[in-house]
């Protein structure tokens, strides 16, 4: 997915992510590197199944950002 976002600190997605519907394989690279089209418009740029499940990810859903910006207008610390 374009504009992936990860944690700095245990390095997990901060979104949901899309997840492939077949683990990827040999044929699949192959493919790739012909240029082939790959079903979906965006299968190559989804996670493999074989490595993460949607199970896996599923609390991506409920992650939460936390921040600290110090130069935001009003911080007198």
């Amino acid at each position: 997915m374009a504009g992936d976002l990860y944690c700095a600190i245990c390095g997990g997605p901060l979104r949901p992510v899309d997840i492939s519907s077949v683990p990827r394989n040999e044929s699949f690279y192959e493919a790739l590197e012909r240029g082939e089209e790959l079903g979906d418009w965006d299968e190559r740029h989804k996670y493999d199944l074989g490595i993460i499940t949607p199970e896996d990810a599923e609390w991506t859903a409920n992650a939460g950002l936390l921040g600290f910006n110090p130069t935001v207008q009003g911080n007198d610390q």
